[in-house]
């Protein structure tokens, strides 16, 4: 659930700085567009047909770890980004990362809860997709005017630091969160499936 939680603040958190990205890197709304979209479309889909494999053949929990870090910088990344191209291969490494989710999260849910449970287990999973989709619009609510007034005290001492860049490179912390919750639990066994 919270894995999904955090996945889902990164894929939409550039919806929500949309003015203030285009504005700092003079992006037109077409390169906004492919910023939202086709930037992180292309690694998803592709990624997600190997993403599928390896977790059919590796150990989810890890797989799982890793791409979670690779969204979680590459989001950040985000908010190191000095041109729309720069952020376009951002945005691809989010996607890359995300496309594991799905996959290793059915997967480790399908071979760690007992099959009465199961359903409940899924849905309990694909409810942070919603959730982080609302959340993330509460989180960035919340982190703009502070971030606004942290961005000006640091400017009068020299330092230009754009609050829509800090609320990315902020979106460390859940991934790094989520990755240090999936280190403590184990690997489940792989059930063999019945004929």
């Amino acid at each position: 659930f919270l894995v999904n939680l955090s996945g889902y603040l990164d894929r939409q958190i550039l919806s929500l700085l949309i003015e203030p990205v285009k504005k700092s890197l003079f992006l037109s709304d077409s390169m906004i567009g492919i910023l939202q979209g086709l930037a992180f479309v292309i690694t998803y889909s592709l990624f997600g047909l190997l993403a599928g494999r390896l977790v059919d053949r590796s150990n989810r929990r890890n797989l799982l770890v890793v791409c979670i870090g690779i969204w979680s910088l590459a989001t950040a990344c985000s908010g190191l980004a000095q041109s729309g191209g720069e952020l376009f291969v951002a945005r691809m490494f989010v996607g890359l990362g995300e496309a594991a989710l799905m996959p290793a999260a059915v997967s480790l849910i399908s071979d760690s809860v007992p099959e009465s449970r199961r359903s409940f287990a899924l849905g309990t999973f694909l409810t942070g997709t919603h959730l982080g989709i609302g959340m993330s619009l509460m989180i960035v609510g919340a982190l703009l005017p502070p971030l606004t007034a942290m961005s000006s005290v640091l400017a009068t001492q020299g330092h230009v630091v754009e609050p829509w860049r800090m609320v990315m490179m902020l979106m460390l912390v859940p991934g790094f969160v989520c990755c240090c919750l999936l280190l403590v639990i184990r690997e489940p066994e792989r059930r063999v499936a019945r004929h």
